[in-house]
């Protein structure tokens, strides 16, 4: 597990960290649909998965495999 990105809300100061286990982090943002209330690109998606070619083959599920990986959201405030 390693710390992939932390975020920080200015107004709130409220901050969040997001470990995992996976080698690569997605971010995407999101625009309202319509007659939404919120702002354009108010919001975030987050997406941890190996993004190296020797990570892929781990990520083939054969029929009765499992596959896991784990993801850890850490919230606090800042001073």
């Amino acid at each position: 597990m390693r710390k992939v990105v932390e975020l920080v809300d200015n107004k709130s100061k409220i901050k969040m960290e997001l470990s995992t286990d996976q080698s690569g982090l997605r971010l995407k943002t999101t625009k309202p649909k319509n007659g939404s209330v919120h702002k354009a690109y108010s919001g975030l998606c987050l997406e941890s998965h190996a993004i190296n070619y020797q990570y892929r083959s781990s990520q083939i599920i054969e029929p009765g495999e499992t596959y896991k990986h784990t993801m850890l959201f850490k919230f606090s405030f800042v001073p």
